[in-house]
């Protein structure tokens, strides 16, 4: 049996998860997906791409993109994606001091529930699909999104990884290895290798690469 303070408090606890239920998103397999977005540059368009290609291979439908919430079907979800200086329907902003900076903010607006992606600049913009991809939540049947309030920017401005062009047979340069794993090897990679590999270290969070002449540089 529970005390009347014992009863406000527990009364106060599921309303709090009642609230963080009603804010996440659930899409179920099969239906279509909705993003607003004004693709603006090749950066948003290859960002709007990202969050297409990872909705539709888990939901099975390439999602839409149009470039207002009013032709989203009403009562369906949308995401949003944003500029800095664009309105934003529901509180989301992004820290200062950085062009990588972003938040995201689940919400209403219109009638829909929402996820608000806003970026600083298109970089930032493309640091919150991707930081939105990481917390979402592949379900029997249904892409989840919990309910969101990220409001971050890198704390390094600059973060390169370096590339160095010592082949794998020669280790150190102290001998040759014939027999060494050229799978590693960046100079055998194909272009779409190349491309996979840069775009890998980009989600790990790297904003540069740095060129070095040999193995002790």
């Amino acid at each position: 049996m529970r005390t009347g303070i014992g009863r406000t408090v527990y009364l106060f606890a599921l309303l709090l998860v009642a609230a963080s239920c009603s804010a996440a998103v659930r899409l179920a397999h099969g239906n279509t997906a909705w993003i607003v977005a004004k693709a603006s540059s090749d950066l948003d368009r290859r960002t709007a791409g990202w969050l297409v290609g990872y909705v539709n291979a888990v939901l099975g439908k390439k999602p839409v993109i149009v470039s207002r919430l009013a032709a989203v079907p009403p009562g369906s979800p949308a995401f949003l994606l944003l500029h800095g200086q664009d309105r934003a329907p529901v509180e989301c902003r992004p820290p200062a001091g950085s062009p990588e900076a972003f938040c995201i903010s689940n919400g209403s607006a219109a009638g829909h529930p929402v996820i608000v992606l806003r970026g600083t600049t298109g970089r930032g913009l493309k640091r919150a699909v991707q930081r939105l991809i990481i917390a979402s939540r592949q379900e029997e049947g249904a892409l989840s999104f919990p309910a969101l309030a990220f409001s971050e920017k890198p704390w390094i401005p600059q973060r390169e990884w370096s590339l160095c062009p010592w082949t794998p047979q020669h280790v150190r340069g102290v001998f040759v290895n014939p027999y060494a794993d050229n799978r590693m090897n960046v100079w055998v990679f194909s272009d779409a290798q190349l491309a996979s590999y840069a775009d890998m270290l980009d989600w790990f969070g790297f904003s540069g690469v740095q060129l070095i002449e040999n193995s002790y540089g």
